[in-house]
């Protein structure tokens, strides 16, 4: 029986030295049989889900989330702004090592909670340019294409398209958007009536935690800044940790 989630926004792996390497180190000191995984999106800098994609870093990484599973574990991805082509995976994750892939919204329960996770990028909805491009690379159409391009020609156009998506909401970086982000929890919880909602996406500094009737919603820092990440108990205990190895 689990009696923890852990939750991993934003790693963004592939950006630095070592940080897979990291991430498989915090990965086996997780206890498979207590502990529920889930990560909030972009999980790799850039990441294509169909085989051909796979870098060698992806597949160190997936093999070690697989470890994990088959000793008991549950592993969850909610798929973020990085994630590209992943539509098929979302009602088998077939040979992805995920007890389930989300490509918008995730329910799971701990204990007596109901919790619901997303990767956050649907929280603004003032940006506008950023909303269409995510429709776009997440038609039917754009996928198809894409698997069928030679592999080099769409790794190609995955990079471009991270330049460009640096374009996009660049003004919506500056700072927390808090009335959209209110806003978002209203509209979830009138769906969910969720007793915990957590989101990545936005890279605070310290988690933004707010309460909502009975509910709390939380903005779990990303992983890539301080190797942080958040650990929810079937008591409802919440809380930030720091990975230090």
């Amino acid at each position: 029986m689990h009696s923890d989630i852990i939750i991993i926004a934003d790693p963004h792996l592939g950006t630095q030295t070592g940080d897979v390497a990291r991430i498989i180190s915090f990965i086996r000191t997780i206890d498979p049989h207590q502990t529920k995984l889930v990560f909030l999106g972009d999980l790799f800098h850039i990441w294509a889900g169909p085989l051909r994609y796979h870098s060698k870093q992806v597949r160190m990484l997936l093999s070690e989330i697989e470890a994990y599973q088959k000793s008991g574990g549950e592993s969850y991805l909610v798929v973020g702004n990085r994630e590209v082509l992943f539509r098929k995976f979302e009602k088998k994750a077939q040979y992805l090592p995920f007890t389930r892939i989300a490509n918008d919204y995730l329910s799971l329960t701990l204990g007596k909670y109901h919790i619901v996770f997303n990767h956050g990028d649907l929280v603004n909805r003032q940006d506008k340019k950023y909303l269409i491009w995510r429709r776009f690379v997440r038609h039917p159409l754009f996928e198809f294409m894409m698997n069928t391009l030679p592999a080099k020609l769409a790794n190609k156009i995955l990079v471009s398209g991270e330049k460009n998506l640096k374009l996009t909401n660049h003004i919506y970086r500056k700072e927390f958007p808090k009335s959209e982000w209110t806003s978002f929890i209203e509209r979830c919880y009138s769906i969910y009536q969720f007793d915990f909602l957590f989101v990545g996406h936005f890279h605070p500094k310290e988690m933004i935690l707010d309460s909502f009737r009975s509910s709390t919603a939380v903005v779990v820092p990303g992983w890539i800044t301080q190797q942080s990440y958040g650990k929810l108990s079937s008591l409802g205990e919440f809380k930030m940790v720091q990975f230090t190895s």
